[in-house]
């Protein structure tokens, strides 16, 4: 006396639904330099009625940047994995990044298996105020962020160039090597 869960489609009656669902991708840094690493949290649903495993591809333009796993996905759980993406050889620019799902067996909805969902900004190593060239402005933000360190006044993140937490002259020597550089 109870109804059977199912999808019909075409004449095809199918009580077994596998459907997967792709529902965000977020970077985290949106803007950081080249080579530097971003997290990639991708989030996926199980839509069917059964556990699933699936993978996820999640590519940068028509780059493939990873393949994630998701092992025993019970029905209506939302999987998240965090995925750590070193840009390394990528260049600075602009970037989309998607990812897809590829079709469980006899899932018949695949039209969320495919997510734009995420931007990029990859600096120059050296471009502080993120304007696609290293020039006077840069070493100019550079220079008033010099000798601090963060919590003190005048810290500025991004006049960090090798991730020591403190703005001195190795940060100045790599923002020097870039400097005219630009998109």
């Amino acid at each position: 006396g109870q109804p059977i869960p199912h999808e019909a489609y075409g004449g095809f009656f199918q009580s077994l639904i596998r459907d997967i669902a792709l529902l965000s991708l977020i970077p985290s840094p949106t803007e950081t330099y080249e080579g530097w690493e971003i997290n990639l949290t991708i989030v996926a649903k199980n839509e069917g009625n059964i556990t699933e495993s699936f993978s996820v591809n999640i590519y940068c333009n028509d780059t493939l940047v990873a393949t994630l796993n998701f092992t025993d996905a019970d029905p209506g759980q939302n999987a998240t994995l965090i995925y750590v993406w070193d840009t390394e050889g990528m260049p600075p620019g602009n970037y989309s990044l998607w990812a897809e799902v590829p079709p469980v067996p006899y899932e018949i909805d695949t039209t969320d298996n495919i997510l734009t969902d995420g931007f990029i900004k990859l600096r120059i190593m050296g471009d502080i105020n993120g304007d696609d060239i290293v020039n006077i402005l840069d070493a100019t933000a550079a220079s008033f962020a010099f000798g601090t360190k963060p919590g003190l006044p005048g810290w500025n993140p991004a006049c960090d160039l090798n991730r020591d937490n403190v703005i001195n002259i190795l940060d100045i020597i790599q923002l020097s090597r870039n400097f005219g550089r630009r998109i």
